[in-house]
């Protein structure tokens, strides 16, 4: 049968591929465009950040990601605290407004929280509900995770084995492929284990402990540098708590490029500390003033030895990107030619850039797919097979059993499309495709029971792709009947 491909369309993408994380990141630079526009003594280049800062924030709202309204209420009241605590010490009765501003707290923070959930109830209890099938993940494996990058290849897995308990039936509707898990901690969590996150909640404290350490002793401009980014990084680590924008490159090199500004200005202060107690014990001798150099530079050689092995790790890596950008040119060539049905010229794209990529399982699919489409299944199967040790997604399981109907293996097709239909309960193509068949094994009965259950089930997405799949079930019970 043909279908329409499912494309979920979102209104604004980028170069991040999501709004979510592009509203995240512009929050989480709006306080660099701030601090520009306090700063600046030209006014026409304060104007002009003020112009700059007030399209940002729009944005930022027009975007309607909540994570990122939060994270960004919250780092704005990080930014102006010391203010509101000089004001409050000026206030004569310090415990009544204290008390007052607690009760504000609390209400304004529970009629956010129902606010924010009830604009969109649907995508809040798919969080909820990807957390749940994440805690499994956790639980399975608390100490060293899954693996590092794992968490797509072993969702469905964990999916199915979630919806095996009678309770969680509830969230069919919500069942889908996801690649990350709309928190960075737990998928951090899910992925190394309990070793990992703890790696990475000790760097994240030392950049804030070093960074409040340091706002104490710092001069007013330094200070106003460490304040944005120290704002900047709250904003960037509380949108983790309900999305993944660390999964993009943008949001961490800003993560990098903040804790780097914390660490150099750590370590400048400490030289300049240790520089001037080192030279404060500078001791007299035959009346003249011996004053010890405290120099940091290192001898010749060794500057020789570690100027070569950075040479070497950078031409290192930018070979290792060379050849993965050669190996990525190929496989969109090849991705390209199929929209074009150049199978074999597909096929052999996708292997120059499997001699590359060796262990991409994706790429493994994608030449499976390909021989599928070519008629040749026995060569298809051995590819998709492959590929989902390291890969899976509907459209394996989809082209694996459709294989296999095509060598007339029957067994195996209705195993590989059961398995998909238990994986994501609430889609429609695997019950139309147990549906055909059992058409074409003979098995009548079996057939009307798979299209009265695409019939009857209420797909995640009521589109033009599912109303298709119904359409087509409608057509196969009118041919069963006649």
């Amino acid at each position: 049968c043909a279908l329409p491909i499912y494309s979920n369309k979102l209104l604004v993408r980028g170069t991040f591929g999501n709004p979510n994380w592009i509203s995240g990141y512009l929050a989480a630079i709006f306080p660099f465009i701030f601090l520009l526009v306090l700063s600046n003594k030209n006014k026409l280049y304060r104007y002009f950040y003020s112009i700059g800062a007030i399209i940002f924030f729009l944005f930022i709202i027009l975007l309607k990601s909540r994570g990122a309204w939060i994270a960004f209420i919250i780092g704005l009241i990080f930014y102006f605290f010391p203010f509101i605590l000089s004001y409050a010490k000026k206030i004569k009765y310090k415990k009544i407004a204290l008390l007052l501003f607690f009760i504000f707290v609390i209400f304004l923070s529970v009629a956010g929280y129902n606010k924010l959930y009830k604009m969109n109830e649907a995508s809040a209890d798919g969080r909820i509900f990807v957390w749940k099938v994440t805690a499994l993940m956790i639980a399975d494996k608390p100490i060293t995770g899954i693996g590092y990058g794992n968490y797509f290849y072993k969702f469905l897995d964990y999916q199915e084995k979630f919806f095996k308990k009678p309770g969680n039936k509830k969230y069919i509707s919500h069942a889908s492929e996801l690649r990350q898990c709309h928190n960075e901690y737990l998928q951090i969590f899910a992925e190394t284990g309990i070793l990992g996150l703890s790696i990475f909640l000790i760097i994240i404290y030392l950049a804030f402990y070093n960074g409040i350490k340091l706002l104490i002793q710092t001069e007013q401009l330094e200070y106003k540098i460490l304040r944005v980014t120290l704002t900047s990084l709250i904003i960037i680590l509380i949108h983790s708590f309900v999305d993944t924008p660390l999964h993009n490159v943008l949001p961490i090199f800003l993560l990098l490029f903040l804790n780097i500004i914390i660490i150099s200005h750590f370590w400048s202060l400490n030289v300049k500390t240790y520089s001037k107690s080192f030279l404060s014990k500078s001791f007299l001798l035959n009346n003249s003033v011996i004053k010890l150099n405290c120099s940091f530079s290192l001898k010749k050689n060794k500057k020789l030895v570690l100027s070569g092995f950075v040479i070497f790790v950078t031409l290192f890596f930018l070979s290792a990107t060379l050849q993965k950008a050669k190996a990525y040119y190929f496989w969109q060539k090849g991705i390209n030619l199929v929209k074009q049905e150049k199978w074999n010229d597909a096929i052999n794209s996708y292997k120059k850039a499997w001699e590359i990529l060796p262990n991409m399982g994706e790429l493994k699919f994608n030449i499976g797919a390909a021989y599928s489409n070519l008629g040749k299944p026995k060569k298809a199967i051995n590819y998709i097979q492959e590929s989902l040790n390291s890969f899976k997604d509907k459209n394996t399981y989809i082209s694996l059993g459709f294989a296999y109907m095509n060598i007339g293996k029957y067994g195996k097709a209705e195993k590989v499309f059961k398995k998909l239909s238990k994986m994501l309960p609430n889609l429609l193509l695997p019950h139309l495709l147990l549906a055909k068949l059992y058409q074409d094994s003979k098995r009548p009965t079996e057939c009307e029971l798979e299209i009265e259950k695409v019939l009857k089930m209420k797909p995640k997405f009521d589109d033009s792709y599912s109303r298709a799949i119904k359409d087509e079930a409608r057509k196969l019970r009118e041919l069963l009947r006649q």
